[in-house]
């Protein structure tokens, strides 16, 4: 009953009562708790009706009741519950590139998230679970990059609409973001290694990770020319990098990966790409890299570039005005990662 309650009423007075009485029966029988909520609230088979408009709203507010309550029962009661609901819930998300709407999806991740947020006496626990346990943020970043670049294979199918859905990717941007923050520096410096491959172009030094991944040689993801849609994975770079620690570890494992590759991508991407969200992410994205670059000759020359990609877009009147305005908001993010890193360039660049 109480079960059914969650997937049915809309009331938070009343989901938060169900949900704190499934969780003190939980410690007492947490075989029969885990047996009806599997029961009761997993979705892995739903048929997803929308023939209508209402017709969908009415299954995606169903589909929001019982992946909150799963996710937070998942969260917050801790064992055997963690290990056998959050499994299930990433399986319907990243299967829902099969389903015919991005919804699924969208509604899956935000209640994980949401669900690990408020669980601030665990969280650290849950995020290194997610990593060791599901191989997360790994397996959305591949499960996005593999969706985003299917239709450059004719053999693999996918619903291509999922991967150009805006508030999708950020809501996998958020998760990603947050599992990343909260993890400790080693782990992340793992994961640093791990993942940042997957972004640069197909080459000797990152062909095994990005085959393992199954994208194609002609694989560019940062590339000025690739399509928007592929661009935009610069979202996803952006939340692994912007959620690293300032610490040795991680800067050590930067400085082993070819981050200088990233620089030339992204200040192209930054002034001259056609996708605003893509234009924002790359931006941004430098400004955090001159943050946390580790070693002061790549800065640099890092720094150089930037001078070089700025200043002919700005001083060049005829220049299309939205790209003139982009490069002044490149050089915005850029004098405010020097002040934030205390650098001597910073009064340059403000000048």
């Amino acid at each position: 009953m109480i079960c059914q309650t969650l997937a049915e009423v809309d009331s938070e007075p009343i989901r938060n009562s169900c949900i704190e009485c499934l969780k003190a029966h939980a410690k007492y029988y947490p075989d029969q708790v885990l047996e009806s909520v599997v029961k009761k609230l997993v979705t892995e088979n739903d048929e997803i009706k929308t023939e209508t408009t209402a017709d969908l709203l009415q299954y995606l507010g169903s589909l929001k009741r019982r992946f909150s309550a799963m996710c937070e029962l998942a969260c917050s009661a801790g064992e055997p519950f963690t290990s056998n609901i959050i499994p299930k819930v990433i399986s319907v998300i990243v299967g829902s590139s099969s389903s015919q709407t991005p919804k699924k999806a969208v509604v899956g991740f935000s209640c994980l998230r949401k669900a690990i947020e408020i669980s601030e006496s665990n969280q650290e626990w849950l995020c290194e679970y997610l990593y060791n346990e599901e191989g997360a943020p790994a397996v959305f970043i591949k499960w996005w990059i593999i969706g985003a670049f299917a239709g450059n294979d004719s053999n693999q199918t996918t619903n291509e609409d999922i991967f150009e859905d805006p508030e999708l990717l950020q809501e996998v941007a958020a998760i990603i973001s947050l599992i990343v923050r909260t993890l400790n520096a080693s782990i992340q410096g793992a994961l640093v290694l791990e993942i940042l491959p997957l972004f640069f172009h197909w080459n000797v030094l990152n062909e095994n990770c990005l085959k393992d991944a199954g994208v194609l040689p002609d694989y560019k993801p940062l590339d000025e020319s690739s399509p928007w849609q592929q661009t935009q994975t610069v979202i996803l770079l952006e939340a692994v990098i912007g959620s690293l620690r300032r610490d040795e570890v991680v800067q050590e494992a930067l400085s082993k990966t070819t981050v200088l590759e990233l620089y030339e991508h992204l200040s192209a991407l930054a002034i001259f790409n056609l996708h605003p969200p893509t234009r924002l992410s790359s931006a941004r994205l430098l400004g955090c890299l001159i943050n946390k670059t580790p070693q002061e000759v790549h800065l640099v020359k890092l720094l150089a570039d930037l001078k070089a990609a700025i200043n002919p877009v700005l001083d060049d009147s005829i220049i299309p005005l939205w790209q003139r305005l982009s490069a002044v908001k490149l050089h915005i993010w850029v004098t405010k990662a020097l002040l934030l890193r205390g650098h001597d360039d910073a009064d340059i660049w403000i000048d």
